[in-house]
């Protein structure tokens, strides 16, 4: 896809970043964990895999090499594989922040989002501070129809980082479901400017420019975000927004008004 995965980053930008998050305790297993992520980089999955599970064999004690296997079971597809894995790390780190919000969003994208919706929480108790785990959650909160409790985690995680694009994207989604639409189109405007190459954020713009009875502004923003992924052209394409956030009913909604171009 074109753009970042808003979400935990929205796309995967949250959990590379996570990676890092905590030294290793020895060289070799800096080195396990260097050519793992290499291996990674290069799209080589299951070579990734292999690297990092048998620097996690030979360094258990090496939080950072439980995540980065993790991360290279989910980006190779093996999302129930990435659940065992950081389910097992979440019994030997329990007070590892982010290693709990990898695994939430590794739950939210498996589809069981009242588990994410604890694991989540868990991480924003252990470290309060962090403005991912807020972004994972306030996602998870309005798949699960908590639209209020997902409006106000996206603005705590606004508060966190007032330059949270990930942030503005999910309230501008969450304010569109609760019908708030003059402040979900500040909030997507916001998203556009701080990530201004990704489409999803002008989607979310000109979908609620539409929902406020704007459909000339809407228009003109979608066409901005066909202008870098014409793949919204597409209705099956447009369909995939489920995964980024959208619910099914403004899924809906941006099919009528891609149809109106």
């Amino acid at each position: 896809m074109a753009g970042k995965h808003y979400g935990v980053s929205f796309s995967g930008a949250l959990l590379v970043g996570l990676i890092w998050g905590s030294p290793v305790g020895a060289t070799t297993a800096q080195q396990w964990l260097e050519q793992g992520m290499a291996a990674l980089q290069q799209r080589q999955f299951d070579r990734a895999v292999q690297l990092l599970q048998q620097g996690v064999d030979a360094y258990p004690g090496s939080v950072s090499l439980w995540r980065a296997l993790g991360l290279a079971q989910f980006r190779g597809g093996n999302v129930r594989g990435a659940i065992q894995t950081l389910r097992a790390g979440q019994e030997r780190f329990p007070g590892d922040p982010d290693l709990h919000i990898n695994l939430g969003w590794y739950l939210h994208v498996s589809g069981d989002n009242p588990a994410a919706k604890t694991v989540l929480e868990t991480a924003i108790r252990l470290d309060p501070q962090r403005k991912e785990g807020f972004n994972a959650l306030g996602i998870v909160l309005l798949q699960l129809g908590d639209v209020e409790g997902a409006i106000a985690a996206n603005r705590e995680g606004i508060q966190r980082d007032p330059d949270n694009e990930t942030a503005f994207y999910n309230l501008s989604l969450a304010l569109q479901v609760f019908g708030d639409y003059g402040e979900a189109v500040q909030a997507a405007q916001r998203a556009t400017q701080l990530d201004p190459q990704n489409p999803h954020p002008w989607v979310a713009l000109a979908n609620a420019y539409d929902l406020a009875g704007d459909r000339a502004q809407a228009q003109v923003a979608y066409r901005r975000a066909l202008a870098l992924d014409s793949r919204y052209r597409d209705p099956g394409f447009v369909g995939t927004l489920v995964n980024y956030g959208f619910t099914p009913v403004l899924v809906e909604n941006v099919q009528r008004l891609r149809g109106s171009l």
